[in-house]
């Protein structure tokens, strides 16, 4: 089978339109911005590579019985497209005309080397209930790549639903979703996709009586602590206290880092909305330990998280997001550092002189979520709260 090493471009720039520049600074103009998009020649022949052996897969292998899917069938390549480019080949993630993603491997040449599908979603319908089968990372993101372990991460999901749309899943407790499975594969330096390996996940529940909340972000072996408690309106809490690297993950916005994934089992018929602020305080950092000007607290709006079939990821904010410039002058401040925290604190923040410098003693305090659930038939609705603490101090 030939394999046609030439591509195609679309840009402003004529320098990029010739088919003697090499296909990785195509990738590189296309990474820079000076290309809008890159197709592999549409007559490329590519090795699928089905690693799992899932219905997902039969269904693929059903399309495409020779093993192979042409590169005309793939979309075009953008710069979101690519994942990483090593000393011996190009890892792009790439979507085909059947809406599926598929990691592939492409080498300096333009040349493939093989592709694997990491990401889609089945529905399969019968008389009496349907088949909800998946391949993705979390409810709004569909993989995951690290590319310090060269690793894709993703879950398997088989649900069963009733015929009507609405209905709860069946048994839902023993079905596996994102809370409670990865798929992890690797590229190999020669730009090889290794079998995948399987990890399940025993995720810890939070029982609130109506439903119950799942999440291996619970899980007690990231040492947390996690306290029960009445808010005086008939409302409850959980405080879980994160550690430093636990509060650092929960922050992070940036591409590479982890989802979590939060499932929501309703044990009674009902409609479920879950939202999450963030609130920031003022303190100052000592030799191990802070102290926190408590009438200087900063909450934000609350936001409406997605859900997607009972599951939702909890929001990631950026630090512009969490960027606070407190309404108090320096003269103002000083005086309350003294009275509260004392002369040691009032010495480390020497440094301020300027209404501006104050934000730099803002810090994040908590991450909270709240569960409204509105009963189907009572028409009640219950409110819940998980306050995520984060750690703060050296």
């Amino acid at each position: 089978m030939i394999l046609y090493a030439n591509s195609i471009v679309q840009n402003h720039n004529t320098e990029y339109h010739s088919s003697n520049t090499p296909f990785h600074e195509k990738i590189m103009a296309l990474k820079r911005g000076e290309l809008s998009n890159l197709s592999l020649h549409f007559m490329d022949s590519i090795i699928i590579k089905q690693v799992i052996g899932e219905k997902i897969d039969d269904r693929d292998f059903n399309r495409h019985k020779s093993g192979f899917i042409q590169a005309g069938q793939l979309k075009e390549i953008s710069a979101s497209s690519i994942c990483e480019i090593t000393g011996k080949y190009i890892l792009l993630v790439v979507e085909d005309k059947f809406k599926q993603l598929r990691a592939l491997t492409v080498r300096y040449d333009g040349t493939p080397i093989e592709s694997v599908m990491i990401y889609d979603i089945l529905l399969y319908l019968s008389k009496d209930w349907y088949e909800y089968e998946a391949r993705r990372y979390s409810p709004t993101r569909p993989y995951h790549y690290d590319p310090m372990t060269h690793e894709f991460t993703f879950s398997t999901i088989f649900k069963i639903r009733e015929p009507q749309y609405e209905e709860v899943l069946i048994d839902l407790k023993n079905h596996e979703d994102e809370t409670t499975n990865r798929r992890r594969i690797e590229v190999n330096e020669e730009g090889f996709f290794s079998e995948p390996t399987y990890v399940h996940i025993n995720s810890q529940e939070i029982d609130f009586g109506l439903f119950t909340l799942k999440s291996s972000f619970f899980k007690k072996n990231y040492a947390q602590y996690i306290k029960r408690k009445s808010d005086g309106n008939g409302d409850n809490s959980y405080k879980i206290y994160l550690d430093r690297s636990q509060s650092m993950e929960l922050l992070s916005n940036l591409p590479f880092t982890n989802d979590q994934i939060i499932r929501v089992i309703p044990k009674t018929k009902g409609k479920i909305e879950v939202l999450q602020r963030h609130s920031n305080g003022l303190n100052i950092n000592g030799d191990g330990d802070y102290c926190e000007l408590e009438d200087l607290i900063f909450m934000s709006n609350w936001d409406m998280l997605e859900m997607k079939n009972d599951l939702v990821s909890i929001k990631k904010y950026s630090t512009d997001e969490r960027k606070i410039t407190p309404e108090i002058s320096v003269k103002d401040l000083k005086k309350k550092i003294k009275t509260e925290c004392g002369d040691y604190y009032l010495y480390l923040t020497d440094y301020i002189h300027r209404k501006e410098d104050i934000s730099s003693l803002v810090q994040p305090r908590e991450v909270i979520l709240k569960v409204n659930f509105t009963n189907s038939e009572s028409k009640i609705t219950t409110t819940e709260y998980i306050i995520f603490v984060i750690a703060n101090g050296c």
